[in-house]
């Protein structure tokens, strides 16, 4: 008998939502090895199963994924920006420039907690993420 897998159903906002979806996506075209593309196409089929509905206008939608559309560009370039860390550890790389890569994820961040609370407005959210610094993009 398999064991069955256990999952916490909580809520959460469409911006935290939507941030999820573009990280296993990117996960999963980025990341080679199958044992962990297993893992990221299970959790990606667990959040996904059911189709969301908002209660969008036309306009709001196409907000909305032009939104989504910065969210994966975020991603992407934070991705390459660990990467370059990576490397730049590996190689022992100066502190000055591995404080410039990190100081870029740290503002690629705040950008991504921006675009996620501009969904979550856009979508009527009741919630928003809070840092204890102001975010802008």
């Amino acid at each position: 008998m398999a064991a069955k897998s256990v999952l916490i159903p909580i809520v959460v906002t469409p911006g935290e939502y939507f941030d999820k979806v573009v990280i296993l996506k990117l996960k999963r075209k980025k990341i080679k090895t199958r044992s962990k593309i297993k893992h990221i196409e299970l959790e990606l089929a667990a959040i996904t199963e059911k189709k969301l509905r908002f209660n969008l206008t036309q306009e709001k939608r196409r907000r909305l994924n032009a939104l989504i559309r910065r969210l994966e560009a975020t991603h992407a370039r934070a991705w390459d920006l660990v990467e370059e860390h990576e490397k730049l550890i590996r190689r022992g790389g100066s502190l000055e420039r591995l404080g410039g890569c990190a100081k870029r994820m740290f503002l690629l961040n705040v950008r991504r907690v921006f675009l996620k609370n501009k969904i979550d407005v856009l979508c009527q959210s009741y919630s928003r993420e809070v840092k204890s610094y102001e975010l802008t993009a």
